[in-house]
């Protein structure tokens, strides 16, 4: 216990976050999960997700003349050759819910919690939008190369975008402490 002593109430704070948060998180995906209502609310989640995400890529892809883009549910076509299946890894919910996971284990004021993980999840929607719109140039443009882009290239784009929040956030938040 003599090692608890030594560390900061931050430190502890977080690390109480994490084991409640971890537990928490633990018993949904175990017991909740099989729910059949809370999967059939899952899924929807997902679905409108999907068809969100799917809106701007048709929006963006529009913008530019070389693109006659329609989306049907999760596939996303280009009249003049070439679609994009979005499968569940590639709306970034795993990466949204990491973003979320993270913001929440830190101690912060609730609200001030809630308004961080909003902006975070516009900017990685605006990310991914971007990211899938890229995979669709690539497929067009540079067929050889969409391999790659798609599995580390635009990938990891966003993640570095998402690293890039969390600093942010880290930046806020010792900017205020630094100035109380």
């Amino acid at each position: 216990m003599d090692v608890l002593k030594n560390i900061s109430p931050a430190l502890k704070q977080i690390i109480i976050n994490v084991v409640v948060f971890g537990v928490l998180g633990a018993a949904f995906f175990m017991f909740a999960r099989q729910n059949f209502y809370v999967f059939c609310f899952y899924e929807f989640c997902f679905k409108e997700l999907t068809l969100f995400i799917n809106f701007f890529v048709e929006k963006f892809l529009n913008l530019f003349p070389c693109f006659d883009v329609e989306v049907f549910g999760k596939i996303i076509c280009d009249k003049a050759g070439g679609s994009l299946v979005l499968d569940r890894g590639c709306v970034g919910r795993n990466v949204m819910l990491a973003f979320a996971g993270f913001i929440i284990i830190w101690p912060e004021k609730l609200l001030k919690k809630i308004a961080y993980i909003a902006f975070g999840l516009v900017v990685i929607v605006f990310f991914n939008v971007i990211r899938i719109s890229s995979l669709m140039f690539t497929q067009k443009f540079y067929p050889d190369w969409f391999d790659f882009n798609h599995g580390y290239l635009f990938k990891y784009t966003l993640y570095a975008a998402v690293f890039l929040l969390w600093v942010l956030w880290f930046k806020i938040n010792e900017r205020q402490k630094k100035a109380h």
